[in-house]
């Protein structure tokens, strides 16, 4: 099983360019990095961020260790819990860099902050908690909890945000709650991907895919379903849509929120019958079955209202497929 694990884990790091500035003499002096996150998933933002790091960072020699709370089994030889971070002796620290995502409320957070080594922080944006509205109460909280606790970004080395609208928004939010009137040393930092060798390297599986999929249009929407992601917003354009072009089909593929599937599946009920056969729901895929999807689409549509960055339009940019977006950050 671990074998198996480490296959996967590794299969992009071919993929990652070499970009090696440092000298050669040098690279026995250069610190760990610590990659740390609250938690470790697989289909996962910040999860994906991480082994994207992990993977530039090994192709280009650095000792890398990641650290986590929550993490998959299928990741568990390569992340050590968090604990072990906040209590290594003073001496194994020094050399250490830290380089800690944040995305949501972490407990740990006051602990990594004190310690005394190098360390930055990568701001992925935290969703605002009314856009969640009574959906997940648990969610709400933590979103809530997390913003508040932008204060204890002051004792890190620098920060970084996924985008410009990232960086807006954790200035507004760090202003608020420190008063400071702004935060200088923070920058922007797209998420580090190589994705063009990376999907390059994926063979389509589209056993998924029913035949009559090929003769029609597919409206496609990638992304977890949740309250901000406003997906009850894609299902009404397809409906608009599906009146001029009955044969076209919605696919709307990724992890369903409990609570917010059963409202969407209440808005579609309200559709015409042939209408509602139109519309698919796929979880979470095999990344072999996502590049199958990806292919077969005709339009990528999204009604989000928040994103740090959202990877799936520039995977569906990749593909050449169009984009309608609401004009959000």
């Amino acid at each position: 099983e671990l074998e198996q694990d480490q296959k996967y884990f590794e299969q992009w790091i071919t993929t990652y360019p070499v970009l090696d500035s440092q000298p050669k003499e040098g690279k026995d002096e250069m610190p760990t990095v610590c990659l740390i996150s609250a938690s470790f998933r697989d289909f996962d933002a910040v999860g994906n961020f991480i082994w994207d790091g992990w993977s530039l960072l090994k192709r280009n020699g650095f000792s890398v260790e990641i650290y986590s709370q929550y993490c998959d089994l299928h990741f568990r030889s390569f992340s050590r819990n968090i604990k072990e971070l906040v209590t290594m002796p003073a001496a194994e620290l020094a050399k250490r860099t830290l380089f800690y995502t944040y995305s949501i409320y972490d407990e740990n957070l006051p602990e990594i902050a004190d310690l005394p080594c190098p360390k930055v922080v990568y701001y992925h944006g935290i969703t605002d908690p009314d856009q969640i509205g009574d959906v997940d109460e648990h969610v709400k909280k933590m979103c809530e909890a997390g913003l508040k606790d932008l204060s204890r970004m002051s004792a890190f080395d620098g920060l970084f945000a996924n985008s410009q609208s990232s960086l807006r928004e954790f200035r507004q939010y760090y202003h608020s709650i420190t008063q400071c009137v702004n935060f200088d040393n923070a920058s922007t930092l797209p998420p580090l991907v190589a994705m063009q060798s990376k999907w390059a390297a994926v063979e389509a599986d589209t056993s998924l895919l029913p035949k009559k999929f090929s003769t029609s249009k597919i409206l496609l929407y990638v992304g977890r379903m949740f309250p901000h992601k406003h997906v009850e917003d894609v299902i009404a354009v397809f409906a608009e849509y599906n009146k001029k072009d009955p044969s076209a089909i919605l696919l709307l593929v990724g992890g369903q929120h409990p609570t917010y599937f059963a409202r969407l599946q209440t808005e579609i009920t309200k559709l015409s019958v042939d209408c509602q056969r139109q519309i698919r729901f796929l979880s979470t895929l095999t990344q072999s079955q996502l590049k199958a999807v990806y292919q077969a689409a005709s339009v990528f549509v999204t009604m989000t209202e928040h994103e740090g960055f959202c990877i799936p339009v520039l995977e569906a940019m990749l593909f050449g497929i169009p984009v309608v977006a609401k004009r959000k950050a």
